[in-house]
């Protein structure tokens, strides 16, 4: 059986779809006999007994492209030629028009799907990312930037005191000089209507200092809290008034003055996120974690916060108890949620003598002088005086009396918030001979280059082998051009 055979010097590679332009060299051939039409072996004439050069073949008459796979001599100026079909050229047409699964492509990419061709280096980049300011706002919608929340040299003392004709408690919030004119009013201060005993018993008697419920230091004051340079705060039955300069007081609602903190991070992204896919902004190429004391550090999943800018942490502080409750949020996004004693407990001591010796380890924590109060036991630990005073060889050891527990400033001691971030980078990519991960159904022919497909199955006109054939090259991953 004579027919005509395109011949070609064709350079390409085998899992494409390449075919050579022109009619290349046309030889008239003869098929050998039992040769099949997928691994044609012709005979022809090339006019030469030098080996020939030509390593690619169409033959119109069976409408498929050939490999050639070996030249032999047969006789002077015969060649024979063992072709093997290339099923991915000759049926290009059906590939780049069929709707396949590409789960890779080098032509497109989906950065949010995950790479795992490629791995990471073991030496990680880590950034401390200081955030040394603060949002306030309250639920009137008002608001103010503070640049040094996180900062012990500044702050506020709180106090919630029992007075005379007063429901409950009353809480105020104080400067610093204020609350140090308070506590020298407070140890200085002597009952009018016990003139007939000794100062230092009338000091004992009535201590004010018990009416105290609590007592904490916050780094900020409530917005729109009304500070007086003259202030009178009654301490049970008894009046002490804050006064002289920077000594300022105000009196909170513990509702309307709830104070809401935020605070903002811009969330550092992966350096070769952009160029390589948002993937990387997760674990394991990416680890953020949030340092917000006294909350404590929060691991953060990157996952949810993939193509976030901004991070954003923020509180809302009771007034009345000095307790936070945090949020972090990435956009709509919760990421944690964490409870804790905002406010640091502050000591507060009257040091007197102790006549009745009764005060010792009665005063043992927040809120028993309003207890006592509340009982009908205005003076408190005091209640045995009768007896107590007669022991006049106690006045020998002083004591101290104490109210509160203990503090912790630490957080606050320029350490302020802060996102700590370590990025783990991957080796080079081969985009152009592995692609990036697509997983979208697509035509081919829209997006040539490199593609691996999930499932290879292509309608064409041939034989089954070669379906086959064609079905093993797209899930093995081939280049369309």
């Amino acid at each position: 059986m004579a027919f005509t055979v395109n011949f070609y010097k064709f350079a390409k590679r085998e899992n494409s779809t390449a075919r050579p332009s022109g009619s290349g060299r046309s030889f008239s051939c003869i098929l050998k006999e039992n040769s099949s039409v997928i691994d044609p072996v012709i005979v022809l004439d090339l006019g030469t007994d030098t080996a020939p050069d030509f390593n690619y073949a169409y033959i119109p008459e069976y409408n498929r492209y050939y490999a050639v796979t070996e030249w032999n001599w047969v006789e002077h100026r015969l060649w024979s030629a063992s072709l093997s079909c290339d099923v991915l050229a000759t049926y290009r047409t059906e590939i780049g028009n069929k709707d396949l699964y590409i789960l890779r492509s080098s032509a497109e990419y989906n950065g949010k799907v995950v790479d795992t061709i490629y791995p990471t280096t073991a030496d990680p980049r880590s950034y401390v990312d200081r955030v040394t300011s603060a949002t306030l706002s309250n639920k009137a919608g008002n608001s103010t930037t503070v640049s040094n929340f996180w900062d012990v040299t500044y702050g506020y003392y709180y106090l919630g005191v029992v007075g005379d004709n007063r429901t409950g408690v009353t809480c105020y919030c104080l400067t610093y000089n204020g609350f140090k004119v308070m506590l020298q009013a407070l140890t200085a201060y002597t009952p009018s209507d016990m003139s007939d005993v000794s100062t230092g018993i009338a000091k004992q008697l009535a201590n004010p200092m018990q009416y105290i419920v609590f007592c904490y230091w916050l780094p900020f004051a409530p917005i729109g809290a009304q500070f007086r340079l003259q202030t009178v705060i009654n301490f049970g039955y008894y009046p002490i008034t804050i006064t002289g300069t920077l000594a300022a007081a105000a009196e909170l609602d513990p509702i309307a003055d709830a104070t809401k903190v935020s605070i903002s991070f811009n969330i550092r992204k992966h350096p070769q996120a952009a160029g390589r896919g948002a993937y990387l902004n997760q674990a394991p190429y990416t680890n953020y974690r949030l340092q917000i004391l006294p909350f404590g550090v929060f691991s953060l999943d990157g996952s949810m916060m993939i193509t976030d800018q901004t991070l954003t942490a923020e509180f809302w502080v009771d007034i009345s108890t000095g307790q936070a409750q945090l949020s972090i949020w990435a956009t709509n996004t919760l990421l944690a949620k964490q409870k804790t004693q905002l406010g640091v407990p502050v000591n507060i001591s009257q040091a007197v003598v102790d006549y009745t010796g009764a005060a010792t380890g009665v005063l043992s924590g927040l809120g028993s002088g309003v207890a006592n109060a509340l009982s009908g036991d205005f003076f408190g630990a005091f209640s045995g005086m009768l007896t107590g005073i007669g022991s006049a060889a106690q006045a020998m050891q002083p004591k101290v009396s104490q109210l509160g527990g203990g503090g912790d400033y630490l957080p606050f001691t320029n350490d302020p918030p802060a996102l700590l971030t370590d990025f783990y980078l991957i080796a080079d990519e081969f985009n152009s001979d592995l692609g990036r991960p697509l997983c979208e159904i697509r035509k081919p022919s829209a997006i040539p280059g490199f593609i691996l497909c999930a499932e290879g199955e292509v309608p064409i006109g041939g034989t089954a082998r070669e379906a086959a054939a064609v079905k093993s090259y797209l899930e093995r991953g081939f280049f369309y051009e």
